[in-house]
């Protein structure tokens, strides 16, 4: 054997054994992702070139040195692939999954590989190749294209580790120089053996280079942690969050999501078949009535407008979901905009909880308002009955029973309307609350009705329609209840995208206004919506509430007209 062949055999010997090392520290201290598996498939490339190198080197004869080239050039040919798989991955440009771009990338290496399989065209890997002169290689016209597709597949990986390692810069500072000479080692010594520059030394110790990039990688990763650590702890916090999780990319196509949306909205679409998130959102909209918050939902990524606590109903087909949302933007150092975050929280649960206590409150309404009043007509009538011949106390007592059996009828036909809500998109709001007042007027209660600029697009909208009609009716219920009015004027109005309800009695008023159940929940309806809503009193001049919150009425017009 001669000096050049037990070089090789040394050479190679070492380089394995660091690659082994490699791998196996990779293997131990790197988080499971695409990145570490290819990165792990290029070092076995490596190797595999190093075992089948070391074994063409030793060949006895003519037929034997070119059936070990043929299993050498496999590990050559996927090199340079495997190399450019990785820095795509590296860089987040694609993923595993992204079966279609891997393909690509692979096929024309293995097309031009081919002819090694048999004799006849093998012509076209190599002219001329003898076991008398290993060290010279007369390639052929496939192997030279596949060279050259190599040469161009490395360069493209290094400048996409570059710009990759340029970007994290704030993370490298210094330590990038470890993430890029490797590479760059690579690269260089392939061309200088292209160009003549570099000696010739009897075997090919490309892979030589391509070991010390993985060794200057791996300084990278276990001595800087420059090897993705934030983002393989972000993605760990990412897949592990019980929340639905949608990242967006610049053109809100959908980078990701975790495994928490993919079970959330399984029922109803699968998310691996939204190429973005107008697709999603179109989808959804399927098991949506009332449509306005998920069209809000693409009107603020048009405008890049943030939402914080955004909600949305679905009826799935498990039955209804309660849905918040919050939507945030990802930028750069230069503020601009480079993707979007969607985390989706399923308040269903939530929800029932509140169904829970509405349920509760109405119970209690029962037991102690209507119990308390049943009691006192109870009472008062059983006192005229056993003193019937005393008109006066007769009539006082009648009068009691009288104003206790209205205020009955009033919370009874309250209750209900809690328990089976109007329907506004069939019957309207306008005639929803005409309906209602017709009601209180059949119990003495006299109401002065006045709305203007209110058109179909706010009349059928079930959202804000439900919103107007129960604050009328904690607003009557006020009225009737604490401030004992007998009239009431309600004005309904709508200018500039903006809807204000104002409503005043001609109650015993107040002078320090305490906050019950009624006027609290009317004020968390009203925020619910970005609205608001003020109260103002005076004992002996009545109360007034003063209500108002913006409309999305573009949204509405579109979503009508459409």
């Amino acid at each position: 054997m001669d000096w050049n062949r037990s070089l090789c055999i040394i050479v190679y010997s070492i380089v394995l054994v660091q690659c082994t090392i490699t791998m196996t520290f990779t293997y131990i201290k790197i988080k499971r992702s695409d990145a570490f598996y290819m990165l792990m498939i290029n070092e076995l490339v490596v190797s595999l070139w190093l075992i089948f190198g070391m074994n063409e080197v030793q060949a006895t004869n003519q037929e034997e040195l070119l059936f070990f080239v043929r299993l050498t050039l496999l590990p050559i040919v996927l090199c340079s692939a495997t190399w450019l798989i990785f820095a795509l991955v590296y860089a987040k440009l694609i993923t595993l999954k992204n079966r279609k771009i891997i393909g690509l990338i692979l096929a024309p290496k293995l097309l031009l590989y081919l002819p090694a399989f048999g004799n006849k065209y093998f012509h076209l890997i190599i002219i001329e190749k003898t076991y008398e002169n290993t060290a010279y290689t007369h390639w052929g016209i496939f192997t030279q294209l596949n060279f050259t597709l190599g040469y161009v597949y490395i360069m493209a990986g290094i400048v996409i580790i570059m710009v990759k390692a340029i970007h994290d810069y704030k993370i490298l500072r210094k330590r990038i120089v470890f993430v890029i000479l490797g590479p760059f080692i690579t690269l260089m010594t392939n061309i200088g053996l292209r160009l003549g520059i570099l000696p010739q030394v009897g075997f090919d110790y490309t892979p030589v280079t391509f070991s010390l990039f993985a060794m200057f990688l791996s300084l990278a990763i276990f001595r800087y942690k420059a090897f993705g650590v934030i983002q393989n702890a972000a993605m760990d916090v990412f897949k592990d969050n019980e929340e639905a999780i949608i990242i967006l990319d610049k053109d809100y196509s959908i980078a990701e999501y975790n495994g928490a949306a993919a079970d959330e909205f399984e029922p109803m679409l699968l998310l691996e078949n939204c190429p973005d998130i107008y697709t999603f959102i179109d989808q959804l909209k399927q098991y949506n009535r009332s449509v306005v918050k998920l069209n809000k939902i693409v009107e603020s990524i048009e405008v890049h407008e943030e939402l914080i606590d955004h909600y949305f109903i679905v009826e799935s087909p498990g039955g209804r979901r309660y849905y918040s949302m919050i939507l945030r933007y990802v930028k750069d150092d230069e503020g601009s905009v480079q993707g979007a975050v969607l985390k989706i929280a399923n308040r269903t649960i939530h929800s029932m909880g509140m169904l829970k206590e509405e349920r509760t409150r109405i119970s209690g309404d029962i037991h102690d308002n209507l119990s308390n009043m049943i009691n006192v007509v109870s009472m008062n009538l059983d006192y005229s009955m056993k003193n019937y011949d005393s008109k006066d106390k007769v009539m006082r007592c009648m009068g009691v029973a009288y104003e206790a059996s209205n205020q009955i009828r009033l919370h009874l036909r309250r209750i209900l309307d809690e328990l089976t809500p109007v329907n506004i998109e069939d019957v309207g709001l306008i005639n929803a609350i005409k309906s209602l007042f017709k009601r209180v007027e059949g119990i003495g209660v006299s109401i002065d009705f006045n709305w203007e600029l209110i058109d179909d697009y706010i009349n059928f909208d079930e959202e804000y329609g439900m919103i107007i009609y129960k604050t009328c009716m904690e607003g009557i219920n006020n009225a009737f209840f604490n401030g004992r009015a007998n009239a009431i004027k309600v004005d309904l109005t709508c200018r500039n995208e903006w809807v204000r309800l104002r409503m005043e009695d001609n109650g015993i008023g107040c002078a320090n206004i305490v906050k019950g159940r009624g006027l609290t929940t009317m004020e968390r309806r009203l925020e619910s919506v970005e609205g608001q809503v003020s109260f103002s009193s005076q004992d002996g001049e009545g109360f007034l509430i003063d209500a108002e919150f913006p409309l999305r009425y573009d949204v509405l017009r579109n979503e009508a007209t459409s």
